[in-house]
């Protein structure tokens, strides 16, 4: 029951206080932003774009990241937007893509929004980079879902070794049900259960980066965007689409942006290390299985073990 009317709480939000003429100017800010080629990552670059930050498109189609690009810079009139190649199912991808960023930048608040990341590898780079600019911080924003209130685990067993041994699945988008089916390798589960699976481990991992690294500059925060009209949606019928839409008030990616934004840039969210944002921009309370140390430790354990050798 507690878990259900903290959907219809984070469903059906009260109005947004905050906004993006909140945000102060970012110039001199460095952001990267995975996904950024379309839905709500591409909606958050162009805020940030529009504030003065530098932005870094990190997605793994260069044609679709150039043509992104080409279309923020048209929309913004800035031109400090550059792509970084990455693919999430690669973890010797994720490797370079950050090696490649720490030759370019000396600072980044990183926006991370989907796929296992070799995460000690890539907040050790945050730390060093935060120091050598003299910054007081650096940010890692996991944006999660309300689906990560209805499962209270990880089953590693079934996510099996995504080594990075050119056999991972390809995944264009993370809300792609089609796609993410593919990650199943030990049993037949449906499609939205990886997803609310997958959901649930970005808070766990949230959270042991904050308790890991928040006494080292980096500040990490978890998220739900809101239930938003994007990609999610594409293979629905008309009619089902309108009634998601209506029964689980979808919003637009304007809206989807707001928390991430909020947690990537407001001053009072340098406070907010290990914490939960919920719809919009408001400090709520993550599934408490989430928050569990002894879930993030094992998390850890997991990681290091596919990482090994990278």
């Amino acid at each position: 029951m507690g878990s259900f009317l903290s959907f219809l709480k984070e469903t059906f939000p009260p109005k947004a206080k905050f906004s993006v003429d909140d945000i102060p100017d970012l110039t001199g800010q460095v952001m990267v932003v995975t996904g950024a080629n379309t839905g709500i990552g591409k909606e958050t670059a162009k805020v940030l774009l529009a504030h003065n930050a530098k932005v870094y498109i990190a997605c793994r189609s260069e044609p679709k990241a150039l043509e992104a690009i080409a279309d923020l810079k048209a929309r913004t009139g800035k031109d400090s937007i550059d792509f970084l190649k990455i693919d999430l199912s690669d973890l010797k991808s994720i490797k370079e893509a950050a090696e490649e960023f720490g030759r370019k930048e000396k600072s980044t608040i990183r926006n991370e929004r989907a796929g296992w990341v070799p995460a000690a590898h890539t907040a050790e780079k945050m730390v060093n980079s935060s120091a050598d600019a003299g910054r007081a911080e650096a940010r890692i924003v996991n944006v999660s879902s309300v689906m990560s209130l209805f499962v209270d685990s990880i089953d590693y067993e079934r996510l099996g070794s995504p080594k990075a041994n050119g056999n991972t699945p390809q995944i264009e988008h993370e809300d792609n049900f089609e796609n993410l089916k593919h990650l199943n390798k030990k049993k037949s589960t449906l499609p939205i259960d990886l997803y609310v699976e997958s959901k649930f481990a970005n808070i766990v991992l949230s959270n042991e980066l904050a308790r890991r690294y928040g006494d080292q500059g980096i500040v990490s925060i978890a998220l739900n965007p809101g239930n938003i009209a994007s990609d999610l949606q594409r293979d629905m019928s008309k009619f089902r689409r309108r009634a998601t839409a209506f029964f689980f008030n979808l919003r637009d990616v304007g809206h989807g942006a707001l928390n991430s934004l909020y947690a990537g840039t407001m001053p009072e969210a340098s406070e907010m290390n290990g914490k939960y944002i919920v719809p919009w921009a408001r400090q709520g309370n993550a599934n408490p299985a989430a928050q569990d140390p002894k879930k993030g430790e094992e998390m850890w354990r997991w990681l290091e073990a596919q990482t090994e050798g990278l």
